[in-house]
């Protein structure tokens, strides 16, 4: 019975020592998936244009310029982003700034400040 309680208090201890182990990977590795990501993260996004309809520090103020906008322009997809301390209403996506021109002149009827920004966006979205 000695041996019996030994045994099992050693494989109890044994076992929760393993468990406690961590595994530390290579450097290399870390390196080579950094690298892999950077890779495809750049893949999936593209550079083209918006049409930018407002930047705010106000919610509230992006929130009904938001609805406004998609009412009075539905063709032209209109989404928010948030970038401290900014909240930025954008609309459109375009490949060309000449296409951007476009839009801006119809967007400017009836939001007189927006104006076209460079951006990154989803390839999709362009085509």
């Amino acid at each position: 019975m000695k041996t019996f309680l030994i045994f099992l208090s050693l494989s109890f201890g044994l076992a929760s020592w393993g468990i406690a182990q961590q595994i530390q990977a290579d450097s290399d590795i870390e390196k080579a998936m950094a690298v892999y990501k950077e890779a495809h993260s750049q893949r999936e996004k593209c550079e083209g244009y918006r049409i930018q309809v407002l930047a705010t520090t106000n919610r509230r103020r992006m929130e009904s310029t938001k609805w406004s906008f998609q009412k009075k322009m539905p063709y032209y997809k209109a989404f928010w982003t948030y970038k401290e301390p900014y909240y930025y209403v954008k609309a459109g996506a375009f490949v060309t700034r000449l296409e951007a021109l476009h839009a801006l002149e119809e967007i400017k009827r009836k939001f007189s400040g927006a104006y076209i920004v460079k951006d990154k966006m989803p390839c999709s979205s362009l085509f």
